[in-house]
């Protein structure tokens, strides 16, 4: 897998087409010391690593697991974690160790991460806009796959986000055989909607209707012709027995 992106992504391998610190990232066997090296040259930027526009954090990437010391001086550096080199955007390196089934450098990724950064990331969609969270719930293992999709979901995440098909992440997973991914996922998109309609404008306008009239309305008497309410005819009452007694003691 890792081998196939690599003749896919990088076009050319001579040293001439890579800066210092790229081809120091790039070498096999590992070399985290001259990286460091390469890392404290004063003329050494630490998003540049190829001519053909690959940041050196993408390189130590496709060079798989043997690779991670190099990705953790890399995240030590401060390079940029998020972006994609700028003439394949959508390849950002969350996105490219989704591609990888890289569950470590997945991990380091996100564990490095500020909440912003961790938006924009969860956020990313492949070429073929497919969410991250639909890539990553394809891999082969569903156990390393409901693990980094529960830190995704962690991150905010969007459980409820389509692919160009209308599909969603927990359908990817299903299709894979991943059920237990596909449980995660679908529970995470239930909830998810249940959030949304609670919070919808024309749901707290039901809620406000039902909670006017289950509250008990003060009783107000029919009204008469005239008008009147039950407060007229109670003083009307009144006066014609206060009237009434009066001509009784006048007879007396």
């Amino acid at each position: 897998r890792l081998a196939a992106l690599r003749q896919e992504l990088v076009l050319s391998t001579e040293a001439s087409h890579f800066t210092p610190l790229g081809a120091a990232v790039y070498r096999v066997p590992a070399d985290p010391s001259g990286v460091l090296a390469a890392l404290r040259l004063p003329s050494t930027r630490v998003g540049e690593g190829s001519q053909c526009g690959w940041p050196p954090l993408h390189l130590a990437l496709l060079r798989g697991e043997s690779h991670l010391p190099v990705v953790q001086l890399l995240l030590a550096s401060r390079c940029d974690v998020v972006s994609g080199p700028p003439r394949v955007r959508h390849v950002t390196p969350l996105l490219l160790c989704a591609a990888a089934q890289a569950e470590t450098a997945a991990s380091m990724l996100l564990g490095c991460m500020q909440p912003p950064q961790l938006v924009a990331a969860s956020c990313a969609r492949s070429q073929e806009g497919l969410p991250v969270l639909s890539v990553v719930a394809q891999w082969s293992s569903d156990a390393a796959a409901g693990r980094i999709c529960r830190k995704l979901l962690d991150c905010r995440a969007d459980p409820c986000a389509r692919a160009r098909d209308g599909s969603m992440p927990h359908a990817a997973a299903a299709v894979a055989r991943n059920s237990a991914t596909a449980a995660l996922l679908m529970a995470a998109a239930q909830q998810r909607a249940k959030e949304a309609l609670v919070a919808s404008p024309w749901s707290q306008r039901l809620d406000s209707d039902a909670a006017v009239f289950s509250e008990p309305q003060p009783y107000r008497g029919r009204a008469t012709r005239r008008g009147g309410g039950g407060k007229n005819r109670a003083a009307k009452e009144a006066a014609a027995a206060a009237a009434a007694a009066a001509r009784m003691d006048e007879a007396a």
